[in-house]
C-alpha cells in the first residue's frame, strides 16, 4: 500500500515536471518546440538551393549538347 502511493506520487511528480519543462521550452523559443524546426527549415533551404544549382547545371549541359548536335 505504501509502495503503491510512493510510486503514484513519483509518477505525478515526473509528469508535472515534464510538463513544466515542455512549457518552458515552448515559451523560450517563441512558440516553437525546441530548435529542431529551425534546423529543419535551414536544411530544407540548403537542399533546395543545391537542387536548383544542380538543375541549372544539367539544363546548361543539355543546351550545350543540343547546340553541339545542331552545329555538327
Amino acid at each position: 500500500m505504501v509502495a503503491t502511493r510512493l510510486i503514484s506520487s513519483m509518477f505525478c511528480i515526473l509528469l508535472v515536471s515534464s510538463c513544466l519543462v515542455f512549457t518552458e521550452a515552448y515559451n523560450s523559443n517563441n512558440g516553437k518546440v525546441g530548435k529542431r524546426s529551425q534546423f529543419r527549415r535551414a536544411l530544407q533551404r540548403t537542399f533546395q538551393a543545391d537542387f536548383a544549382h544542380q538543375q541549372k547545371a544539367r539544363d546548361a549541359e543539355m543546351a550545350k549538347v543540343k547546340w553541339d548536335k545542331r552545329n555538327n
